[in-house]
């Protein structure tokens, strides 16, 4: 069996959700109102799903469908297990946009977040699309990660 390296983009947000989040919880969202506070809510949930290792819920309610498939063909595994093996060994660690930090314009995103891994400190943008999502019969637009912009 072969194994193929992620793409950059997959590579690098994987690290991200390695090394940021973790057992804190964060509450970035508190900190917006109206769009914005949806895509920090996303950003929160991302971290919320993460400390639990959820990797079902990251897949499938946080990222968004074209990521999943960069993740999928660049990993040859599926989302959930590149997911769980990026997760594998994380602790407590601490994802939270920065103050300002969010742009929303129409469908599309970018969220800086800070995230900490011990004495660590890295700020990385998120990019994020709202995408339509199934939930209890019925379709509702939701914000998910896309990628890590460079």
């Amino acid at each position: 069996m072969e194994f193929r390296r992620p793409s950059a983009v997959a590579a690098s947000l994987l690290a991200v959700l390695a090394v940021g989040c973790g057992s804190s919880t964060s509450e970035s969202a508190d900190s917006f109102k109206g769009e914005p506070k949806a895509v920090a809510t996303a950003i929160d949930d991302l971290q919320d799903a993460s400390s639990r290792r959820d990797a079902d819920e990251i897949c499938s309610e946080l990222l968004s469908a074209a990521l999943v498939e960069k993740i999928r063909a660049s990993s040859k595994q599926s989302c959930d297990d590149a997911v769980k093996d990026s997760l594998r060994d994380v602790d407590a660690f601490k994802l939270e946009v920065v103050d300002n930090g969010i742009v929303v314009s129409g469908t599309t995103a970018t969220a800086k977040v800070r995230s900490e891994a011990g004495k660590d400190e890295q700020v990385d943008t998120l990019q994020l699309v709202k995408e339509a999502q199934r939930r209890g019969g019925k379709t509702e637009q939701r914000w998910k990660v896309s990628a890590l912009a460079g």
